[in-house]
């Protein structure tokens, strides 16, 4: 007899395709899968024969992100636009409980906020994912903490469901206790990560630079002075080899291959490919776009200093009509492709180092020019730099004299591209949806032994989701949990 089972993600394609690869690998097992999401990916879900329900927020705002909001460069202190995930989160819970009435077993994303509360309220079997080993890690947690101001309507959604105070980490809130799954690489699990300034700003040649910039305004100084303790630290820091609790398991990467190409884009793809060597790809992934900067025009630039071959994957930025302008036998540029269609055919991946991109890439078996931003991509990129398949430099600082200088490194040395050869036979290796399908299915039956019932969790019945609002309280009668 097949369970039912919900998968809550938001965030962008990276956050959302590992689940519906695991969906699809359940759904195949015999269990009903519903995806609860982004409104936009309805079309696409239903398309691949997935059900889904929509989960609020809509999409993921542009002007605001988790990732921006823990980002060193940005002021976590001001306030969050009203699309935000966080002032969506009494919305986002009454989803996830309609979504999650007759379910079985609840699998969430971290950026899922509320879902942690609907476990401890509903008390309903649930399994938690993290998409990246970073999503651990302490300094997550301290950037965190300094934004309680910022998570005041997750405190308050707490209280208005009559909860007790949760755990004193927030980070640690949003992981089940019972079982993590890290849809990511083995790989990954047993690398130590650095951080990037250690692997990028002891550089001779970077240092120089920063000395002899002409740019010594008094703001300038002023920020380079307070992050100053943060840099050594992080400079003299030893990372000890993780140590993972016994209930987080890492499964692999869960790559999902029914992304369909339009004709069109296929022949002109094939065009470019065929009219010469194969070229370095540039791209920010599914979301990085919305914080370009200047990536495209450097690497442009990078380009021509390397007079070689590149194709562009622009993503959601709104490319500069000189760089279309360019456009020719050894210059390509795409808003989309799908990434397993482009990465085992070219020379060299430029990329922000998000987990998904990460994995595809892995999977290409080609040498990485890594460009984090934020979140848990400087971790990612540094573990990718431990492997031996990268190299890489910090989106803040990424320059065409820098880029030039890293890609004609990644070119001139085979051994990048040997190890590249060597990550992708483990990765081949792994099943990730295998292994994942694996652990919820041991992990429903362990939860039918110890409560053979498998009638509609009765709390349901008692809890009203219309009554959780912003700023309200609970419904006359009900009891805290």
């Amino acid at each position: 007899m097949g369970y039912r089972i919900v998968f809550a993600t938001l965030g962008s394609l990276g956050d959302v395709f590992p689940y519906v690869a695991i969906a699809l690998g359940l759904k195949a097992r015999g269990h009903e899968t519903i995806l609860a999401t982004h409104a936009p990916y309805r079309d696409f879900l239903t398309k691949i024969g997935l059900e889904s329900v929509a989960l609020r927020p809509d999409s993921m705002p542009a002007n605001v992100s988790v990732s921006k909001l823990l980002d060193d460069r940005s002021d976590a202190s001001q306030p969050v636009s009203g699309q935000s995930l966080v002032a969506e989160i009494a919305n986002t819970y009454r989803d996830l409980f309609e979504a999650t009435r007759n379910a079985d077993l609840m699998v969430t994303h971290s950026l899922v906020l509320p879902a942690p509360l609907l476990a401890r309220k509903t008390g309903i079997p649930w399994i938690s994912v993290a998409l990246a080993p970073a999503y651990f890690l302490p300094v997550l947690d301290r950037r965190m903490e300094g934004v309680r101001a910022w998570l005041q309507p997750y405190l308050k959604l707490e209280t208005d469901l009559g909860l007790r105070p949760g755990s004193d980490s927030l980070i640690q809130e949003q992981y089940s206790s019972e079982v993590v799954l890290v849809l990511a690489s083995k790989l990954l699990a047993g690398s130590k990560s650095d951080s990037p300034e250690q692997l990028w700003m002891t550089k001779v040649p970077f240092l120089l630079s920063r000395l002899l910039t002409k740019d010594h305004s008094i703001r300038r100084l002023r920020r380079q002075i307070r992050a100053l303790p943060g840099t050594l630290l992080r400079l003299l820091a030893k990372p000890p080899q993780p140590q993972w609790p016994p209930h987080v398991r890492f499964t692999g990467f869960p790559f999902l291959d029914h992304e369909a190409i339009a004709d069109e884009a296929v022949a002109r793809l094939e065009q470019f490919l065929s009219d010469g060597p194969a070229p370095v790809v540039f791209t920010l992934g599914s979301s990085g776009g919305q914080a370009a900067g200047s990536f495209f025009t450097e690497s442009v630039e990078a380009a021509k200093r390397l007079r070689c071959r590149a194709l562009f994957l622009t993503g959601t930025y709104a490319v500069p009509r000189e760089i279309e302008e360019l456009q020719s036998r050894d210059l390509a540029v795409f808003r989309y492709i799908p990434y397993s269609h482009v990465f085992p055919r070219a020379a060299v991946i430029v990329h922000p180092a998000g987990i998904g991109t990460t994995a595809l890439s892995l999977r290409a078996g080609r040498p990485m020019l890594v460009v984090p931003m934020s979140f848990d991509q400087p971790d990612t990129a540094a573990r990718m730099c431990r492997l031996g398949v990268a190299r890489m430099i910090p989106h803040a600082h990424y320059q065409a004299r820098w880029a030039a200088a890293e890609l004609r490194a990644l070119r001139g040395n085979p051994t990048y591209a040997s190890a590249a050869a060597r990550v992708r036979r483990q990765i081949d290796s792994e099943e990730g949806v295998s292994n994942a399908c694996d652990a919820i299915e041991e992990y429903l039956a362990r939860n039918r032994e110890s409560n053979p019932s498998r009638a509609p969790n009765p709390r349901y019945q008692r809890i009203d989701s219309a009554s959780i609002k912003t700023g309200s309280s609970l419904q006359d009668g009900e009891s805290a949990a």
